[in-house]
């Protein structure tokens, strides 16, 4: 009986994460960069056929025409790695001191961020699945900014307590993205927040088509509502992971909600929308392999094999 009892607990998704991040504790992750390559091979090769058509589809979009068919699956395999890398990152970041985070930390145009705030209406900063988003928010906490952050639902309650755990302890508060976290949303805005939000897929259903790498697809509304209804320019940003230990905090110009035009809301929503996924694909396009879109996108027409 104690063993069958271990050994459920011992296989209990959240132990093995905090036995991993246990593991990980204090790594200098530029020094272990073996780590990602091979768990991210591993991770292709007992990856379903599904999962792996769903990469090659999002990597050929990023890549645009310029990928052979080698090349395409060499940037499948480079995106599985930096998934890799984004975990490993995840797990070790909590246990990282603000100086070590402000050290591992490369800023571009910090001025967009502070140009925003100092309006007193918050940010609504936008990325998509790009290279490692979590570092982002917690290296802002660090500088005693309030941030948060917009999740998306986890079945498994003690994983998402854990989580939730340990970037509250960053200063993170996360919310669940639900018809319910507007009015939280709008209130953290009022209150000068950063509004964290990873919108290149559509959890709710309720999207908006655009156009996207090509591809028509539908990304949240979420943004550009609470931007029209706020007063709260939207500030893309991308967090890049480099080939050593470091983040790249890249924010791009800032869009104001207050210069789309349209003939009705809806017009405004999808112009504003648009402008987001547009913003969204620059960043895509500059690191491919750091899309780490590993499910269709809405709208997407993918076959399940």
């Amino acid at each position: 009986m104690w063993e069958i009892t271990l050994l459920r607990y011992r296989f209990k998704v959240v132990n093995l994460l905090k036995l991993a991040a246990f593991l990980l504790k204090g790594t200098r992750l530029d020094r272990v960069r073996i780590i990602p390559i091979v768990g991210g091979l591993i991770a292709y090769l007992i990856a379903p056929s599904y999962r792996r058509q769903a990469v090659r589809k999002h990597q050929a979009m990023a890549g645009g025409t310029a990928f052979s068919r080698v090349q395409l699956e060499v940037a499948v395999i480079a995106a599985f790695s930096n998934y890799t890398r984004y975990w490993i990152s995840l797990l070790v970041t909590p246990y990282q001191s603000a100086l070590e985070i402000a050290s591992n930390t490369k800023v571009i145009n910090r001025d967009f961020l502070d140009l925003v705030l100092a309006q007193g209406n918050g940010a609504l900063v936008v990325s998509p699945h790009i290279g490692n988003w979590d570092f982002g928010a917690a290296w802002f906490a660090t500088l005693g900014g309030r941030v948060l952050a917009v999740t998306e639902e986890l079945d498994d309650h003690e994983v998402k307590e854990w989580f939730w755990k340990e970037r509250r302890a960053k200063g993170i508060e996360p919310i669940y993205a639900n018809k319910q976290s507007t009015a939280q949303i709008l209130k953290a805005l009022k209150d000068n927040y950063v509004v964290a939000l990873v919108s290149d897929r559509d959890l709710l259903n309720n999207g908006v088509e655009i156009s996207f790498l090509g591809e028509t697809i539908r990304i949240p509304g979420g943004p550009a509502v609470l931007a029209l209804r706020s007063k709260t320019p939207i500030l893309p940003c991308a967090i890049f992971m480099s080939s050593k230990n470091e983040h790249n905090v890249v924010f791009y110009s800032p869009i104001y909600p207050q210069e789309i035009v349209g003939s009705s809301l809806k017009d405004r929503v999808h112009e504003l929308t648009q402008q987001v996924g547009d913003a969204m694909g620059k960043m895509i396009q500059t690191a491919p392999s750091q899309w780490l879109a590993f499910v269709a996108l809405s709208g997407e027409n993918l076959v399940r094999k």
